[in-house]
Formats: C-alpha cells, sequence, structure tokens
C-alpha cells in the first residue's frame, strides 16, 4: 500500500543529504546513507535512491539555492579583499614616495611596483605571453 503525499518542502533528512553533498568530499551514496542513517542497503540500492532524489523537483531547487547562496558569500568575501587590498597597496604607494632612503630621494620604484599591483587587482593590466609552441616566424602575442 502506497501512501501519497503533496510536500510543499524537503524534509530534514532531504536538507541533510544536500547539505552534505554540496561537500566534496561526500559522494552521493555517503551522503545518502549519513543523511538517512541507512548502512544495510547495498551500494547500488543507495547510488539509484540518492539519484531519486536528486532528481525531485524541491531538492533540485534547494541544491541550487543552496550553491547560490555559497557562492554569494565567497564572492563578498572576494570582493572585500580585493578593495582591502587595493586600499593597503594605496597606502604603500604613499609612504614609498614619501620615505626618503639612503640617496635622499623617493622611493619611486616601489611606488611604481604598488601601483602596478593596484592595477593588476583592478584588472587594468594583462600580462601577455608569448606562444613558444608555434614554428619560428610565426610567433603572436597573446593577451
Amino acid at each position: 500500500m502506497f501512501i501519497f503525499m503533496s510536500v510543499r518542502e524537503i524534509t530534514n533528512k532531504q536538507k541533510k543529504f544536500c547539505e552534505l553533498k554540496q561537500d566534496r568530499e561526500y559522494t552521493n551514496v555517503r551522503a545518502y546513507r549519513e543523511a538517512f542513517n541507512n548502512y544495510t542497503m547495498s551500494n547500488h540500492s543507495v547510488a539509484m535512491e540518492a539519484q531519486r532524489i536528486l532528481k525531485r523537483p524541491l531538492v533540485d531547487t534547494y541544491l541550487k539555492d543552496m550553491a547560490e547562496r555559497i557562492q554569494k558569500k565567497v564572492e563578498q568575501k572576494l570582493v572585500y579583499s580585493a578593495k582591502e587590498s587595493f586600499d593597503e597597496l594605496e597606502k604603500l604607494k604613499k609612504l614609498a614616495i614619501k620615505n626618503k632612503g639612503k640617496s635622499g630621494k623617493a622611493d619611486v620604484g616601489s611606488a611604481i611596483k604598488a601601483e602596478e599591483l593596484r592595477g593588476k587587482l583592478a584588472n587594468l593590466y594583462v600580462d601577455q605571453w608569448k606562444d613558444t609552441t608555434k614554428p619560428l616566424g610565426e610567433d603572436v602575442d597573446y593577451l
């Protein structure tokens, strides 16, 4: 006898499965076994059940939402780190110009390097490289 239920939310076990699934160390089988506390089914059966759960629209949506939230957190950290680094390089550049070395002159080389790093961080400069796999006479610079 089967009882069909209209589920509008995923279960706590399905949520745990999704959370474990986001961890790269967990395979579908391992995540299913731990989330559903099922250690008696064969690996083949567990793999099939895990795939069945992953095909459910609510579970799929939950996984995609989790991935988006994680991506946003990572991006926020990167943006913060980039801004912080950018500001620090600006301070170092000013310090290099202000401080006088043994020669009594500003350390322009260090200031230029700090500015170059700021520009690279802001994607203003792109390193060029030469393709050495081409035969002689066909050298091309790539951006």
